[in-house]
């Protein structure tokens, strides 16, 4: 069942953490009429439509349950949209939507340090993408690593970035603040995009299982 705009306007005063009093007064609204949205007993206007989008920094789409991505759909070239035959189907668009939980997660693990390490991950892999993706337009961007060089070496990056993730994780679990991430975590804290990424880690989890099938068959 795809979510609906009150229950979406009412996650994300949630996940903002404020009180519906607090979100009302910002939202130059009053708090009974915002309770209302929040219930679905009202419809709201296009200019609380428009405020509520500035406040909590989503995309309209979002807003009125459209979209699976807070900051809106990627535009899709004809290659993506032939990844999937339904929306909800196409990989690049369900990675955008993990990409959006993971980073809101470990913002609340361990707030910007840990997102930071994150990115140095993902920045070495659309490195070494985006360099084989250039060769044929190697002319209007020089690299400072040669062209035989590169795959080796943003190898080593993102296996020293994710070395050091892990160093991060492994100090923030002996810490005495750290809390588990239980199996409901994700359904409860983030309902929207929790489908894109149960879809995004199937997908992958059965391709490896693949992979170790493949494995035990060769022995």
């Amino acid at each position: 069942m795809e979510p609906e705009f009150p229950d979406i306007l009412c996650l994300l005063r949630h996940e903002k953490k404020i009180s519906q009093r607090k979100a009302a007064e910002e939202l130059q609204i009053s708090q009974a009429l915002l309770s209302h949205y929040e219930n679905g007993l009202r419809e709201p206007g296009l200019a609380f439509v428009r405020r509520a989008c500035d406040y909590y920094n989503v995309t309209a789409d979002y807003l009125l349950g459209r979209s699976a991505l807070p900051g809106g759909e990627p535009k899709l070239t004809e290659m993506t949209q032939s990844l999937g035959a339904h929306e909800e189907d196409n990989p690049v668009q369900l990675f955008g939507s993990v990409i959006t939980v993971l980073f809101k997660l470990l913002d609340g693990l361990g707030g910007t340090a840990l997102s930071l390490e994150a990115c140095r991950i993902f920045e070495a892999v659309a490195y070494k993408l985006f360099r084989y993706a250039m060769k044929l337009r190697d002319d209007e961007m020089r690299f400072s690593v040669p062209e035989d060089s590169f795959p080796d070496l943003s190898d080593v990056e993102r296996r020293l970035s994710e070395l050091q993730f892990r160093a991060a994780l492994n100090r923030l679990k002996a810490g005495a603040d750290s809390a588990p991430v239980h199996e409901k975590y994700f359904e409860k804290e983030f309902p929207v995009l929790c489908g894109n990424l149960e879809k995004m880690l199937e997908r992958i989890d059965q391709r490896i299982s693949r992979h170790q099938e493949g494995n035990e068959d060769a022995r």
